[in-house]
């Protein structure tokens, strides 16, 4: 994770610098993972912003280059390859939603872009390319909605815990598992119980 922060600058540099469409791609999917990876094992949510930041900040480049391609010349005033009307998204490695989001992004004046980024943080939400497609990053905003997914996240621990239960217990619902997908259980169950276990302590608190 150090190194995520020690490079956040030069990856922003880089970002900025790139015009090749399959490495700007790869920065945002490598970002995605590893923000998905931090968010499983209950990282904090500074660092999964910041990784997040990352993955939009690649998006939107993605969406630039993307708006570039019909214009851009080869060296012998041939089109690029990429720019080649024979390109398509699939030959990208992206979805039309995809292409669609990311010049959405890249049409936001610079200025417009970083103010809702840094308001997006100010206000302790979780970033998202949504949020910063909307422009509604106001602090409070998520309050009603995050108390409905609180309710949807314990109603499906509840109706997990009756079905596990149903089938005899975790042991015999995994029999057939694979040592992989026993790991990989148990990564998920290990960070849940680490982030329960810290929401524990939090409302424990809140009972003086």
């Amino acid at each position: 994770m150090t190194t995520v922060l020690t490079n956040y600058d030069a990856l922003k540099a880089a970002l900025a610098a790139t015009v090749e469409f399959d490495e700007v791609k790869a920065i945002r999917d490598r970002a995605e993972a590893l923000r998905v990876y931090t968010q499983q094992i209950g990282e904090s949510p500074a660092l999964q912003n910041q990784i997040a930041e990352i993955r939009i900040r690649a998006e939107r480049r993605a969406g630039e280059l993307l708006r570039e391609m019909p214009k851009r010349k080869g060296a012998a005033g041939g089109r690029d390859a990429r720019s080649s009307s024979t390109t398509t998204l699939e030959d990208l490695g992206i979805s039309k939603d995809q292409s669609s989001r990311y010049q959405k992004l890249a049409a936001i004046p610079e200025d417009d872009f970083e103010q809702r980024l840094e308001a997006s943080k100010q206000a302790g939400r979780q970033l998202t390319t949504a949020a910063i497609l909307e422009g509604d990053v106001r602090p409070g905003q998520d309050d009603e909605s995050a108390t409905r997914a609180w309710g949807r996240v314990f109603g499906d621990i509840a109706a997990l815990c009756q079905s596990v239960e149903k089938v005899g217990g975790i042991a015999a619902l995994a029999e057939d598992w694979t040592d992989e997908q026993v790991e990989t259980a148990l990564h998920h169950i290990g960070g849940m119980m680490r982030s329960l276990s810290g929401w524990r302590n939090e409302l424990e608190g809140l009972r003086g």
